[in-house]
């Protein structure tokens, strides 16, 4: 009889740890990269980049590829998103790249695309800043789950797993010629460990859109800050 009941739990152990192995999908940072070009400018590239780029309507726009490889609008931007962003449009303005700069929101665009933009874009402006992040998620358990059994286990040891990935693209378009100026991207990933009853994924969300964000427009302010006549494609 107690042979047979260990016999049952090491059965219980060994077919958990293939079950909970087998639950990490893992991320598609190629898929992200296919989406993000689908959505990309489609209008001529322009030869230069010309002098001050006026007022510019700045347009942020995240998404997130679901498990069927489609985006859909379940994130948004955080304040301390904006403020990154901000921060950058301000210093662009101190430096007389740009004259001013608003912000058009998505909710009321009639399409999320340079067209959308255009329709909603106010009087007098010369150029539009699109910035486009898509962000795609993995959730799955470790080996340490097994503890998940008792309440203990899930409140106090790390089997649940966290993993994002974020892309940002951010595009400067003149909206006088309805050409593409400067095109740049951003990479952001961030993975974390904890009990199952205490991980969040908007932790790692929120880390890994920051950072994408911000490595997109630190690229984008040192291209227009040392611009040379010619654009390189």
């Amino acid at each position: 009889m107690e042979a047979d009941i260990k016999a049952v739990f090491v059965a219980t152990v060994v077919s958990s740890l293939i079950f909970l192995a087998g639950c990490a999908i893992g991320l598609h940072p190629l898929k992200v990269d296919e989406l993000m070009d689908a959505s990309e400018f489609k209008g001529e590239k322009a030869d230069s980049l010309g002098g001050s780029f006026g007022r510019t309507a700045v347009w942020m726009n995240i998404e997130t590829m679901n498990s069927g490889g489609e985006l859909e609008p379940l994130w948004k931007w955080s304040k301390t998103d904006l403020g990154i962003c901000r921060s950058y449009m301000d210093t662009l303005v101190k430096e007389k790249t740009i004259s001013g700069y608003y912000f058009v929101k998505t909710s009321e665009l009639e399409s999320r695309d340079l067209d959308g933009v255009l329709k909603k874009a106010a009087d007098g402006t010369d150029s539009a800043i699109m910035i486009r992040t898509v962000v795609e998620t993995d959730k799955y358990f470790n080996p340490v789950a097994i503890l998940d059994l008792t309440i203990l286990g899930a409140y106090w040891f790390p089997g649940s797993n966290r993993d994002a990935y974020a892309k940002t693209r951010v595009e400067l378009v003149d909206l006088k010629t309805k050409k593409l100026l400067l095109s740049c991207e951003g990479k952001g990933s961030m993975k974390v460990s904890k009990p199952t009853f205490m991980i969040d994924t908007e932790e790692v969300v929120s880390k890994a859109k920051s950072d994408s964000l911000r490595n997109a427009l630190r690229d984008f302010f040192k291209k227009v800050s040392t611009r040379t006549d010619i654009v390189q494609w």
